[in-house]
């Protein structure tokens, strides 16, 4: 840990010094010049304002002060979990291949252990309603394409009757 010059302390202590007198000066000048809105703070008003240096120093808290506000290296340690402590804080997860009844593709069951606290998650993952939701994905996309490049002007219709078939293709192969 590097100390500050004295040239940066007297710079902190002068921008500490500064702040409160813009502070004090929004307070009491807020205050004062209700009265009299066009009413600006002397320069003697500011001055009175602003703290002494044995004021601003009394502000700063000392060295040792500061190495209390630290905490030790076994505190810190203190808040590191352990490894059994993180190894509980991961929950056991189990995948299986099976069908839910609710029927998506992906179904998860969470639940905790009672013996250890330990979470648990099941995910039930159906493969046939997978490659479903992903055949009838790709029909839907090819559908898409097929009605813009249709609608499309901008294409040259020898184009275009070679795409619409290419893409006819495609949709009738996947919805067999």
């Amino acid at each position: 840990m590097t100390y500050p010059s004295q040239l940066r302390r007297a710079a902190g202590v002068l921008a500490i010094g500064a702040g409160l007198a813009v502070a004090m000066t929004g307070i009491s000048g807020s205050a004062a010049a209700q009265p009299d809105a066009d009413r600006y703070p002397t320069a003697e008003e500011i001055e009175a304002m602003v703290p002494s240096a044995e004021e601003i120093r009394a502000m700063i808290p000392s060295e040792a002060e500061i190495r209390a506000m630290i905490p030790s290296e076994a505190a810190i340690r203190a808040m590191v979990p352990s490894e059994a402590e993180i190894r509980a804080m991961i929950p056991d997860i189990q995948s299986v291949e099976q069908c839910h009844a609710s029927g998506e593709a992906v179904y998860s069951e969470e639940s905790t252990d009672p013996a250890t606290g330990r979470e648990r998650v099941r995910l039930m993952i159906c493969r046939d309603r997978l490659v479903e939701d992903a055949r009838s994905g790709a029909l839907e996309g090819l559908r898409e394409a097929r009605a813009e490049v249709a609608a499309d002007a901008d294409i040259p219709d020898s184009v275009r009757v070679d795409v619409l078939a290419t893409l006819d293709d495609r949709i009738a192969s996947l919805s067999h």
